[in-house]
């Protein structure tokens, strides 16, 4: 049985067009997290010689734990999405689909943007010519 790949409503195109771009946004949060408040924390910590109890080290990262957790399954679902979107599309060519597919695989999230405008988005563009 084969599915017919339907074409996204434009709402979804936009929705899906941020989502592929939060996965990167969460990339640059993080690290900025990590360097403006976590090293300097651990930094003030070993300066005053103080040892914090295992609770007060999750009760700290138990808000990063949370979002990084759902970020993984936010960056997963793209992935499989992306994926499932670029098998299913008659349009694209073998050698254009392992290409996506390998940039999907090895340089995500990087490759989410760049998969959305070229195969969702732009899609649209060009089937209207």
């Amino acid at each position: 049985m084969e599915i017919v790949k339907q074409r996204m409503a434009n709402p979804a195109r936009t929705i899906l067009g941020i989502l592929s771009v939060v996965p990167i946004i969460s990339i640059i949060w993080l690290l900025v997290y990590i360097f403006t408040r976590l090293v300097p924390y651990f930094i003030e910590l070993e300066n005053s010689g103080m040892d914090p109890s295992p609770g007060e080290i999750f009760s700290m990262l138990s808000g990063l734990i949370v979002t990084v957790v759902i970020m993984g399954f936010l960056h997963f679902g793209l992935l499989v999405f992306f994926i499932i979107h670029l098998m299913q599309d008659h349009a694209a060519k073998d050698g254009d689909r392992l290409v996506w597919l390998l940039l999907l695989l090895f340089f995500n999230p990087f490759s989410y943007p760049f998969y959305w405008y070229f195969r969702i988005y732009n899609d649209r563009h060009m089937s209207t010519r």
